[in-house]
This record gives C-alpha cells, structure tokens and sequence, in this order.
C-alpha cells in the first residue's frame, strides 16, 4: 500500500486542474442555485404570513367593535329607561322599591 502524501495529492491536482474546477463550478452553481431557492421560499413564507396576521386583526378588530357597539347601545337604553330616571329622582328610596326598579330596568334591557 503507498502512503499518500500532501504533495503527491497537490501534484495530482494541478496536473488534473480542469476536472477540479469544473467540479467546483457545478457545485458552487448547485449550491448558488439552493439558496435562491431557499430565500424566495422564506421570503413567500414570511408575506403569507404577515397577510395571514393582517386578516386575524383585522377580524378580531372587528369582533370587538361589534362587541363595543352593542355595549354602548345597552348603556344607552340603560340611561334612557324610564325606571332609572325614577331611581335618579328619588335620591331616599327604600330597599324594596330599589329592588323593583332594578327589575324593571333588567326586563327593559332584555324585552
């Protein structure tokens, strides 16, 4: 068995220099070409999702509006009632009568 050495694989390699560099190319152009490919994927990856996130926000803002809205409608019908302007107006009201109208106001809302 012959020992190989640094210089006898160096030799070899200058005398076949157009094999290596032709290799080289081929890979460098496989490798050039994989990470083109990965950079568009992650950049495609990443505008899905930032597309994906816009929609859930803008969703969820609308949810919440919707929620917001209906609250501020009941707080208004609850302002508006006829039992708490009578509440309101008689600052001495015993339990039981503020019980009543505490009713009154729950089946307006509801009703």
């Amino acid at each position: 068995m012959r020992k190989v050495t640094l210089a006898m694989f160096l030799n070899k390699l200058v005398k076949n220099k157009w094999w290596f560099f032709s290799y080289s190319t081929i890979v460098l152009l496989s490798v050039l070409i994989n990470l083109q490919g990965y950079y568009v994927a992650i950049r495609m990856l990443n505008e899905e999702v930032f597309k994906v996130n816009m929609k859930t926000l803008e969703y969820t803002k609308q949810k919440y509006d919707s929620y917001i809205s209906e609250l501020l409608n009941i707080s208004y019908s609850i302002v508006q009632s006829n039992a708490v302007e009578q509440l309101a107006a008689k600052s001495a009201i015993f339990n039981n009568r503020r019980t009543e109208y505490v009713r009154t106001i729950q089946k307006e809302i509801t009703g």
